[in-house]
């Protein structure tokens, strides 16, 4: 199992689907500074199949109107 890593005040997680979720979360609180420490982390570690489910969770996660 991958380890969590400490930035400051918020843990960012290791392993990609869970940064995934920790982003979906963020974008649905709209708290702006955790998904930029959280996308700032996945881009170092990230390979096109994850961010290609990143896209897709962001995008299932969007309300109807805004798609």
């Amino acid at each position: 199992m991958k380890r969590a890593r400490s930035v400051k005040d918020a843990v960012v997680h290791e392993d990609p689907d869970l940064l995934i979720d920790d982003i979906a979360a963020a974008v649905r609180a709209g708290d702006d500074h955790r998904i930029r420490l959280l996308v700032e982390r996945l881009k170092e570690i990230a390979d096109i199949p994850v961010l290609m489910r990143l896209r897709r969770r962001l995008y299932d996660a969007a309300p109807l109107h805004s798609r």
